[in-house]
């Protein structure tokens, strides 16, 4: 198990999906996550132990201090392709742990990783690959139904029909904290 996850992109709702998921899974695991100061209070209340406002210059060092013994992390999951801008994110992970880097497929291009740290891209259809991946919809299902997992941020409608999906494109590259939704 590991001792400490960085999320990349914590207020995305992939970010905010495995904030909840790690902390029902690993209750006592240290997840440090990226995102904009105003997002930061919602995702304390998704179970984050440290946050980190990605704008900062001194990003990478406030995260390697903040993980469990200033070694650096375990893995990163990187939610918003944040590894394309910010090349040296792999210096916050500890020399002697798994260095593992899962980027969430987002992008056209696949950020570069540093020599010696492991790379899978991911998405939501390979999810159900993996052994016992056909529970994960039933089981996400049941800690809706138990009040465990929430959704992730706050939806906002746009637009009602497909009429309207152009008028709103332009949103979805401004939009942080929360999902915008195109009724049908």
């Amino acid at each position: 198990m590991p001792a400490s996850i960085l999320i990349l992109g914590g207020a995305s709702a992939i970010g905010a999906s495995a904030i909840q998921l790690l902390r029902l899974a690993y209750p006592s695991l240290d997840i440090l996550a990226t995102s904009s100061p105003k997002h930061h209070a919602h995702l304390v209340s998704l179970g984050v132990t440290h946050l980190f406002d990605y704008h900062s210059s001194t990003v990478v060092s406030d995260i390697k201090k903040a993980s469990p013994g200033a070694k650096g992390v375990d893995m990163i999951i990187d939610c918003v392709s944040a590894g394309l801008t910010q090349q040296d994110i792999c210096d916050v992970l500890d020399e002697d742990g798994s260095k593992m880097y899962a980027s969430v497929i987002t992008a056209i291009d696949s950020p570069v990783v540093a020599q010696g740290v492991t790379k899978t891209l991911i998405n939501g259809w390979l999810l159900t690959d993996l052994q016992g991946g056909k529970q994960i919809i039933p089981m996400i299902t049941r800690l809706i139904e138990e009040g465990q997992y929430k959704v992730p941020l706050p939806v906002r409608v746009v637009g009602h029909g497909l009429g309207d999906v152009p008028k709103v494109m332009d949103q979805v590259f401004s939009v942080s904290g929360e999902k915008l939704l195109v009724v049908l």
